[in-house]
């Protein structure tokens, strides 16, 4: 039935369920709950763009006299809802039903305290029926003119652009390249199209001195000839490929080939760095392709299909919708929002409004994205479809760390894809905060994560993300970090689908793909992480990496047919430089809240970080691992990589593991050997109610892995994983149903380079080095004293790869008394900046590698470490049994000494300790390197194309 109330809006009484839409006249207020009361009163208005905003906005179209009729614009029925609350409280819900049509925006449409809506009278701004209105923070652009072949120019300025520096441009619902050189590859999008910084390359993590974060040099062939090169921006990846920048041209040294950016890169500016240059009018060359000409305001472009008919249009906004502060109960459901340079819909200490059902597109700059929530609590951005987002598609803070109280507010069965088009470090949703949650998104085409997260007892569940990471390394489908010891501890990773993490890089001087990324990342001693019920396939490192996580529960997940590791765990040393440099942020993150009563009882709380360093100087502790499932179809993929993990602090038990029938691989550093059985893990008390045999996966060949009845891992405890809950699902409040998934890098695969011919590596140094025989035994006290050791030296000038190395050349030498082998070492390096500790690799130290081969059969490769600070090791890197090692361990005396400009070391070595008889000729493999921290450099004296300890391609000493 239709009432008409005195103040002339039209009141609808809605009967029944069947009414929830639009029927015949009559609505069912439906606000931000997906439930109602059979009966319900609204207060409906309309917008619609043949209104007019002197009409009453009662009526859905325009009367046959144009008397009356809907209003032309959103903040016209704002505003008649304001004078609506201003005659007294809301008593039944209000409606803004928006028809069909493009709606361009005069400017942001702003919904504060005063526009709120209760729980009783929500307020919802909702498409009319099934209609698809559109919402543009824009304008569209006309009056074409010819130009040049077949590009066009327009006359902006005079259409309201003027002093409005646009970097995007529309053409029918897609973005256009801004003109560019290299020219965009759409046949190729993430590996084509690309400059690369001049000069020989250098490894990402090593430093320099001469590191700068604003200049480039560009190669001969790249040289251009730009009238107004500070017209034009660098997009560029500078040293690490986590992300990049997007910075303005200062000038131009041609003579020097050199480009000056307007501001720093967030990372110096290496050679081989991709990039490439946009924004300037002589690069105009290609369909799609815009220039604008910020002097004349006139736009410039190519059209990739006749402009006739079509519709071009360019951001005038940041933002389009704007609620809060203090807005509530209102909700925004079933709109097409793009074109604008900012964020489309921002939300800003609102509570229980909700971002439904809309289509959210081609939005965002560098810092733009798609839904921002920010404070406020029980705001909702559900089943929505969001792509070409500058930055991320959801980005919600929310709730108190310090007390634990939950934002509640959460990201749900959403559609996200082609995110972090401008920054790449966007991601589909990211939480910071407490008590947040994204659930049941669809999230693909990733330039790194699928979802980021950071806080406390933040939810991750049943969701499907898969190609990701598709343009970064270093990065995972989903990740964290905890730097601050609090973070992300009482959150949860459960019960999600996550394949194809991709990750792009360099490897031996080519880009490629699949490369150095994780399904699952816990970064920088995130604590207290439960990852309960994922599946994980086909990641480009492994499905897993605990990166010195802490107290983190593995429990009742599959990881399958991950390229080099099934999980990965990296930990920390008391002297690493990650755990010296955060431990002060640790201590204040802890001491913030451990008296809090919220955090009590939090997992792991109980240890202040200065007690965090185990007896052995190992830092990662607290993990379990159990009920999972790792399978390795390849038997050269191992199942676990461990490194400075001890074992008595950390627990595997009740796995299944496979790797169809071949033996089962486990990597390790330090303690264990690089590949090291499964009986021999056992031995060393891990996993010791697991089985190696297979689970039974329902298909694995099809990728369903869920487990047959009667699979092995039920018996150990594993239950059920409810695939069919993970993803999006139906729902009134879905954009589209059923989901048709967009073209990516599923459909259309990432292009590794193509592998360059192999260049044979410089030929090795095969003359032996002559070890003299001594009448006098060495003084083993570090120093090199004059007249102790013979003149004769071994000169360590190369890489591993036998390339000259980048800092000073070290010096060894070597001689025997006919029962010990005496080696030096003398390593220039600045004292002070010497790491003086135990872990190998990451602290200053040396290695000897020998291997007798004076009988008919070479015996094993024996691995001595020395280190700056005066301490010395046996360990079986190279495949010497345990107790060869540690015999020959118990018997190597060991000495060094630091002083300024060096550091130096002597070994005495038993020979007899390594079952090497010491006569005249006795031959041995040998080799000696220097890890020297200052040029982050492996300093060899016959690099060995691989690990010092290979000797098959080392050199040889020879006894006197």
């Amino acid at each position: 039935m239709h009432c008409t109330i005195g103040t002339g809006v039209r009141l609808t009484a809605v009967i029944g369920m069947a009414a929830m839409m639009f029927n015949g006249g009559c609505r069912m207020a439906t606000g931000d709950a997906k439930s109602a009361a059979p009966v319900a009163l609204s207060t409906d208005f309309y917008v619609a763009v043949n209104g007019n905003d002197t009409w009453s906005g009662t009526v859905p179209a325009p009367s046959r006299d144009k008397t009356d009729g809907p209003f032309a614009t959103l903040e016209r029925a704002r505003d008649e809802i304001r004078k609506l609350k201003a005659a007294g409280p809301l008593t039944r819900p209000v409606n803004v039903y928006v028809r069909a049509g493009v709606h361009s925006l005069a400017r942001t449409l702003k919904l504060g305290a005063e526009d709120s809506g209760t729980a009783e009278a929500p307020i919802v701004y909702r498409a009319y029926g099934k209609e698809k209105p559109v919402l543009i923070g824009g304008r569209t652009i006309t009056g074409w003119q010819p130009y040049k072949g077949e590009i066009l120019k327009a006359d902006v300025g005079a259409q309201g652009f003027k002093d409005i520096c646009f970097r995007d441009l529309l053409f029918n619902g897609k973005r256009q390249p801004m003109a560019r050189y290299p020219n965009f590859d759409p046949a190729n999008p993430y590996g084509g199209g690309w400059a690369f910084v001049d000069g020989k390359p250098v490894p990402m993590y090593q430093d320099r001195p001469d590191d700068n974060k604003r200049t480039l040099l560009y190669k001969q062939t790249d040289a251009r000839n730009w009238a107004r090169p500070e017209d034009g921006e660098v997009f560029i990846f500078a040293r690490y490929n986590w992300w990049n920048n997007i910075v303005g041209i200062k000038s131009i040294d041609r003579e020097k080939r050199t480009f000056t950016l307007q501001k720093d890169c967030s990372y110096p500016i290496r050679p081989t760095d991709r990039y490439f240059v946009r924004g300037l009018f002589e690069e105009l060359d290609a369909p799609g392709e815009w220039s604008l000409d910020r002097q004349t305001w006139t736009l410039y472009f190519w059209p990739p299909e006749p402009i006739l008919g079509g519709t071009v249009c360019a951001p005038t906004m940041r933002t389009m919708v704007e609620m809060g502060p203090g807005c509530q109960h209102v909700t925004l459901r079933g709109f097409t929002l793009e074109c604008c340079e900012g964020t489309a819909v921002v939300l800003k200490d609102c509570s229980d409004c909700l971002i439904a059902g809309n289509t959210i597109r081609n939005v965002g700059d560098y810092n733009g994205h798609g839904v921002t929530v920010t404070g406020g609590f029980r705001n909702g951005v559900a089943g929505n479809d969001m792509y070409e987002i500058g930055h991320d598609a959801i980005n919600i803070t929310g709730g108190d760390r310090i007390t634990l109280t939950p934002g509640e507010s959460y990201a749900d069965n959403n559609y996200i894809h082609h995110v972090g088009v401008y920054y790449k470090w966007g991601c589909g949703v990211y939480l910071t905060g407490c008590g947040l949650r994204a659930t049941h998104n669809l999230i693909h085409d990733c330039p790194r994560a699928a979802i980021q997260f950071q806080g406390n007892n933040l939810v991750m569940e049943y969701n499907h993300m898969r190609h990701l990471c598709v343009e970064s390394e270093d990065a995972a489908g989903i990740g964290t970090g905890g730097r601050d010891w609090i973070s992300s501890r009482g959150s949860a990773v459960r019960y999600n689908l996550i394949h194809d993490v991709l990750g792009y890089g360099r490897e031996k001087g080519r880009w490629v793909s699949p490369f150095f990324a994780w399904g699952i990342y816990l970064d920088d001693n995130t604590g207290g992480v439960d990852v309960i019920g994922n599946i994980v396939y086909r990641c480009g490192r492994a499905g897993l990496h605990l990166h010195n996580a802490r107290d983190t529960l593995v429990e009742n997940n599959v990881f399958v047919n991950n390229t080099l590791y099934q999980i990965e765990l990296s930990g920390w040393t008391a002297t690493h430089k990650f755990w010296t440099s955060h431990f002060p942020t640790m201590v204040k993150g802890y001491e913030s809240v451990i008296n809090q009563p919220a955090w009590q009882n939090m997992r792991g709380m109980k240890l202040h970080p200065k007690d965090a360093p185990l007896p052995n100087g190992l830092i990662m502790a607290g993990n379990v691992f159990q009920r999972n499932v790792f399978v390795s179809p390849d038997p050269k993929t191992k199942l676990y990589r461990v490194s400075n993990v001890d074992y008595d602090h950390n627990k595997w038990d009740r796995n299944v593991l496979w790797q169809n029938g071949a033996p089962l691989m486990i990597e390790g550093l330090g303690k264990l050997p690089p590949e090291e059985l499964w009986p021999e893990w056992r031995e060393r008390g891990e996993d010791p109610g697991s089985l190696a045999v297979d689970p039974r996966f329902v298909n694995p060949k099809k990728d369903d892995y869920r487990l047959r009845k009667g699979s092995p891992a039920f018996a150990l405890g594993f239950q059920p994983i409810p695939v069919d809950k993970i993803g999006p699902y139906k729902d009134e409040l879905r954009a589209s149903w059923p989901i048709v998934e967009a073209e990516g890098v599923r459909e259309k695969p990432v292009e590794s380079e193509a592998a360059l011919p192999p260049v044979p590596p410089p030929p090795r140094n095969t003359t032996p080095f002559v070890a003299t025989k001594v009448a006098m035994p060495v003084t083993v006290d570090g120093v090199l004293a004059p007249n102790e050791w013979p003149v004769a030296r071994m000169t360590l000038k190369e890489d591993p790869n036998r390339a000259p190395v980048a800092g000073l050349p070290c010096t060894a030498a070597a001689c025997h008394d006919g029962t010990t082998l005496f080696v030096a070492v003398s390593v220039p390096a600045t004292a002070a900046k010497l790491k003086l500790g135990t872990a190998w690799g990451q602290d200053d130290g040396a290695e000897i590698c020998f291997q007798d081969l004076s009988s008919g059969k070479p015996g094993p490769v024996l691995v001595l470490h020395g280190f700056a600070a005066g301490s010395c090791e046996s360990v079986a890197d190279g495949g010497a049994p345990a107790e060869t090692a540690r015999k020959l361990g118990d018997a190597v005396r060991f000495a060094a000494k630091v002083a300024e400009g060096q550091w130096t070391g002597e070994w005495a070595i038993p020979l007899a300790a390594a079952g090497i008889a010491c006569k005249p000729g006795t031959k041995l493999a040998f080799n000696i390197g220097v890890r020297r921290t200052e040029t982050d450099e492996w300093v060899i004296w016959v690099g060995a194309l691989g690990a010092t300890w290979k000797l098959d391609e080392a050199g040889f000493l020879v006894l006197e």
